[in-house]
């Protein structure tokens, strides 16, 4: 699988909010963005996954247009938006056993469901509670297992770390780098650098309606150890590099 953003144009009304991105993404990448609030990031990721309409440019998903490929890909494709889109009514568990029966009751995600339940939850007497009564980090670990559970090849997380404690964000960071090498593109936005400098194999950066790339955290790091700082002056900085223009 491979990724493909060629001239990506959106526009809210008269509003630029990306212009020209470019970018290639393959197997065994995670790829973090960051930017300020408001900058593009959600937007980015709801254009890939065809949840909204860009005004110019192509997406391709493995040389498919990418809205057929999610079309037919459906369970190649995970996605964590910012609304995390749950059905509060019902418990973890409930919403667990509906999303097996939407995927066919497939045996072959049965055993990575409970590896997860049983790596995210300690406290098991939260599976039986309605998700309207948990706690935003705790809703936000149903979603991340409904959005991990069936192995996804492009998997787009938006904010994923948002209302988690310590020792959960830690976890994340544990799965998400055992799973980057297994053959999978990883999307990820997030304002947290600590988090990012611990995951990412390549980074991009919003600023002025585009994408700066930076390939490697070496990268990055090139004229400075400290990563927080140097995101900073990155997203303060509004001269672009020469590629971005």
């Amino acid at each position: 699988m491979f990724l493909k953003v060629e001239n990506l144009t959106k526009y809210y009304d008269k509003l630029l909010v990306l212009k020209d991105v470019n970018l290639v993404l393959q197997p065994n990448m995670c790829f973090c963005i960051i930017g300020k609030n408001g900058s593009g990031k959600s937007t980015f990721l709801k254009c890939i996954m065809n949840l909204i309409e860009f005004n110019q440019g192509k997406i391709e998903i493995d040389n498919i247009n990418y809205s057929e490929y999610i079309t037919k890909n459906k369970n190649r494709v995970g996605y964590l938006g910012e609304n995390l889109n749950l059905i509060e009514e019902l418990t973890p568990n409930n919403y667990f056993k509906l999303l097996l029966y939407l995927l066919g009751n497939d045996s072959r995600y049965y055993g990575h469901l409970e590896y997860l339940i049983d790596f995210f939850f300690e406290d098991k007497s939260y599976l039986q509670k309605s998700i309207s009564k948990l706690s935003k980090g705790n809703k936000m670990k149903v979603a991340l297992i409904s959005t991990l559970f069936y192995s996804p090849e492009l998997l787009i997380l938006d904010e994923p770390f948002d209302g988690l404690d310590l020792i959960t964000s830690h976890k994340l960071i544990q799965y998400i780098n055992k799973i980057k090498n297994e053959n999978r593109i990883i999307i990820i936005a997030s304002h947290t650098a600590s988090h990012i400098e611990k995951i990412a194999t390549k980074i991009g950066i919003i600023r002025n309606n585009q994408i700066d790339i930076k390939e490697s955290i070496n990268h990055l790091l090139k004229n400075s150890s400290d990563f927080e700082n140097e995101l900073i002056n990155l997203l303060n900085n509004t001269e672009l590099p020469n590629e971005c223009r």
